[in-house]
């Protein structure tokens, strides 16, 4: 085969590969019906099942060995946003007189399906 036969096959075989990475990347992700839960979640509701796990559950990395209060959570109900499948709801943790901001990041389908970021 001559060099340049194989290297418009290359070519045109790259750009195949190019063309199927990009229909692949362009498909929504997550679960459609996750995004139909999302739209139909409360926020109250989420802000209550984060406000049940926080003060039910032992989080060390917010709050070292301290059992959270009701009394130390300030939740920013105002800023929830809906991103995908989730909601983010920030929040501030009083720990021994320091404010320190959270996000609790909650899966629509799962109201208990939490992890927590500091902001």
């Amino acid at each position: 085969m001559k060099p340049t036969a194989k290297l418009g096959l290359l070519c045109t075989l790259g750009i195949l590969l190019c063309g199927s990475g990009y229909e692949v990347a362009s498909q929504p992700t997550g679960n459609p019906q996750d995004q139909m839960i999302c739209l139909k979640i409360h926020s109250n509701d989420a802000i209550t099942s984060v406000k049940k796990d926080l003060v039910e559950s032992l989080h060390p990395e917010m709050s070292g060995k301290q059992i959270i209060t009701m009394n130390s959570l300030l939740f920013h109900g105002d800023e929830i946003k809906r991103e995908g499948t989730t909601l983010l709801i920030p929040f501030t943790l009083n720990d021994r007189g320091s404010q320190i901001d959270f996000q609790a990041i909650v899966k629509c389908s799962d109201l208990n399906n939490i992890e927590y970021a500091k902001l």
